[in-house]
Formats: C-alpha cells, structure tokens, sequence
C-alpha cells in the first residue's frame, strides 16, 4: 500500500466514517484535541479507505469513506465543527493490510489496551495472518502475539472486573477448560490467586497423568472397577507416588505377576495394588464412620498443604519490603523474643531455599554465616520474620481426630494462634485470605460440621 502524501483532497466531515474494526474502542478524553483543533485547524491529514473496502452494505451517503489512520482526529473534527478534513485516500486495500495499518498506527501514537491489542491480533488471524506476519507488522515479538491470542479466547465478561495483570489473564487462558470455570467464577473476588493457583496445581497433575497413561497401558495392569468405598489398605500396595514425580522418571515397573493387581489414580498420587484376599480371621473391614472420618481428613490435609502454599507463594514473591519495613522489623523482634523464650521452632527448608543449598537429612540446621550473610544484602528479612511466627506446613488450625473421630476445630491449641498471628502478619503485608482460609481459621469450614461452642 502506498503512503502517497501528495495525493491529498479535502473530503467533507459528513462523508467521514469510523472503521468498524478498528482496535481502538475507547477514544479517550477528546476535549484538549477538540479545542486545538478548533483554534488550530486539522495539522495532519488522515488516510481513508472507500466505503466498499469495508462494507458490504450501501453506503449512508454518496461518497462516504472509512478512516484508516486519524480514527481520534476525525472524531474530534467533527465535535468541533470542521465541515471538511485534509485526506489521503487509498483504493484496494484488504482487510488483512488495513487491520496491520491500524494496529500499528495506534501502538505508535498511544498504547493499546491488552484486550485491544489482543481482539486486533485475533482480527488479523481471522483475516488470515499469520503470528509470523502479525509479529513483523507490529513489531511484537512472537511470543507476546501468541499471549496476546490467548486471552482473546477469554469471555468478554471477565474483561473490567478486576484490575488483572497480563500474567493472570494469560495465566487463565492457559487452563484447560476443566480448571477454567473454577477460575473464571473467582474473578474479582479475593478468592482469585487461591483458585487460580490451586487450578494450575490441578491442571499440571492431570497433564503429568495424561503422559503416564501410555506407560500404564504397556504394564498391562487394569484400573480398579470397584466400588467407591472399597478398603484399599487392606490389599498390598505396590506402588504409591507422586504422579509428577513419577512421569519426570517416565518409567513404571511392571509386576512380574500379575493376578489381582490394579492401579488407582487418587488425587496427586498414583498407586497400584495386589488385592489380598479376605478372610473371616482377617482385619476387621471398616465402619462407615470409620470411612467418612477418613475421607475428612484427606480433604483437610489438602486444604492446609493449600493454606501453606499460598502463605509461602506471597513471601516469596513480596517485594516491598522497604515500604513495609517498619511491619517486618517490628515482627521480625518480635519472633526472635519468643524464639529466645523457646516458644515456637523454625521451618528450616526456606531458609535451605534462601541461601541455595540443599539440606542432605532434611533436619539440620542452615549455617548461621550464609544466612547472615543474606540478611547483610538486604534479602531475607521478610521470609525470617515470617518463619519467626512459627508457620510451617504441618500447622493447623484442627486436630486430626483418629478413629470414627473426624477432625475438629481446634481453638484452644497452640497452632491456632500461631497461625492466627502468621495470617495478621501477612495480612498487614497485603495478603488476602481466601474464603476458605477464613473458614478454616474460624472453624465455620463445612468440614467441621458443626462448631464447638468456645469454652468459657
């Protein structure tokens, strides 16, 4: 397309049209243009294309034309009153080349939206471009085309109700459509990061099995058929690990026999079984209290591995720690007093985490000189003083229960406050506790059933 700018002719205002694909859906404030106009007269021609290069149906009026590039000049133009505008007018441009040409315009002369940018290149796709072409037209790089394409595929109302970050709308794209409407319903509310990081979880587990399944298949062992409460833990376990470790390794041993073996996905953990058999000596089968006392247990020992995980994901990302300085000192004190009065231990795998080395037993102690050593370059105080509060991944605010005795809110124990403390901590840092981290903490969570009266 030629870019003639000899080839001006003023047009009339009233022959102007906007461009109906044109990326741009909000003007903007146009009152500052309107007046310099208006005193000043239109400075730059615009670029239009025939009523025909663009619609299908009769023009409006005889003559009329589609603004290419100008789109906010000829809107405020035509606010002040300009009966006619200085105009280059182009014939047989396509739709793919106008598209590029607006698209580009507008990331040259003011910054698109995301979700602009994002339905323009899906426009352009749709036209025919390729992310190749896409990416040299606009000079985006290919990969930020390609997340840009995603979060076109989102509905249009999860667009405006929150301020999201890119990440999150391309992070929510990224979701099988499983995990995604989990998300979607949490848009806007202070449950987002925790649905959105437990469907991530979710979503890199299933990924994970569905590379396992061709390796079960050549074991030839069956998945269990059985009934939902059928006693696994009376057979003999074969196997039983984490399904992402065990793809990483991408090897399963098969059982050299294989009478009555089967496998079980359950949650996070792969397993397979050689059924035994039972006799009218054997271990008694279990109640079915027995059996929904286990299952809470289950549940509730996934939901505090949740609650941890998100505490520990917002101290490792928090990064104003200078604005939050006074907070962090003060608690960071506060810690190492009831760490001095030996009331509370330390979570050491962070601080292994922290320093980048790895703990051989899993028990020891970091050494004090490489910590300090952090704490001297400015890093670490916000995860110490988080640490000082005595959270770890095996607080809780229930006690276990054993039994038919099913976990129960807990509200005397010495976890509750801690982590009462730990959740006040991260809370006045910027931490917003999900709805379900609330219910756990103040025992109104379903899984309890119903809440203990508090003792006087």
């Amino acid at each position: 397309m030629s870019m003639d700018q000899n080839n001006i002719q003023m047009i009339p205002t009233a022959r102007i049209f906007p461009h109906p694909d044109n990326p741009r859906k909000d003007l903007g404030d146009l009152t500052e243009l309107t007046d310099s106009i208006r005193a000043m007269g239109v400075m730059q021609n615009l670029t239009v294309v025939p009523w025909a290069d663009v619609n299908d149906e009769a023009p409006p009026v005889e003559g009329a034309v589609v603004t290419l590039i100008g789109h906010r000049r000829a809107a405020a133009a035509r606010a002040a009153g300009v009966p006619a505008l200085p105009c280059v007018l182009k014939t047989g441009v396509d739709r793919k080349t106008q598209m590029s040409v607006m698209l580009l315009e507008n990331l040259q002369r003011a910054d698109l939206t995301i979700i602009e940018q994002a339905h323009g290149f899906q426009m352009m796709m749709d036209l025919g471009s390729s992310v190749k072409e896409i990416s040299e037209k606009t000079g985006f790089a290919e990969r930020t085309v390609q997340r840009r394409l995603q979060i076109a595929t989102l509905p249009e109302d999860v667009f405006g109700k929150s301020d999201l970050r890119i990440e999150d709308y391309v992070a929510i794209a990224q979701l099988p459509a499983k995990q995604k409407k989990t998300v979607l319903r949490a848009v806007g509310t202070n449950n987002f990061k925790w649905e959105l990081k437990h469907a991530q979880e979710e979503a890199a587990y299933d990924a994970a099995f569905d590379e396992l399944l061709p390796l079960i298949e050549q074991t030839g062992i069956p998945k269990f058929d059985g009934p939902d409460n059928y006693q696994h833990w009376k057979d003999e376990r074969l196997l039983g690990t984490d399904i992402k470790e065990l793809a990483a390794k991408k090897e399963i041993k098969q059982p050299a026999d294989l009478t009555d073996v089967y496998w079980m996905r359950e949650s996070r953990y792969f397993y397979i079984y050689r059924k035994q058999k039972r006799t009218k000596n054997g271990k008694p089968a279990k109640s079915t209290r027995e059996i929904g006392a286990d299952r809470k247990r289950a549940e509730m020992k996934e939901i505090r591995r949740r609650m941890y995980e998100s505490r520990r994901a917002f101290i490792k990302d928090f990064t104003a720690e200078q604005k939050n300085k006074s907070v962090i000192e003060r608690q960071f004190m506060k810690g190492l007093v009831r760490q001095w009065l030996g009331y509370t231990g330390v979570d050491y795998a962070p601080l292994w985490e922290l320093i980048g080395k790895k703990n051989k037993n899993g028990y020891s102690r970091p050494p004090m000189d490489d910590v300090t050593e952090k704490l001297d370059k400015g890093e670490g105080l916000t995860l110490c003083a988080w640490l000082l509060t005595g959270d770890s991944k095996s607080r809780s605010p229930y006690y276990e229960g054993y039994g038919t005795t099913p976990p129960y809110y807990n509200e005397n124990s010495d976890d509750l406050k801690r982590l009462n403390e730990t959740y006040a901590f991260l809370c006045e840092l910027g931490y917003v506790m999900s709805d379900e981290e609330k219910a756990m903490m103040d025992g109104t969570h379903e899984l309890y059933g119903k809440k203990k009266k508090k003792t006087e």
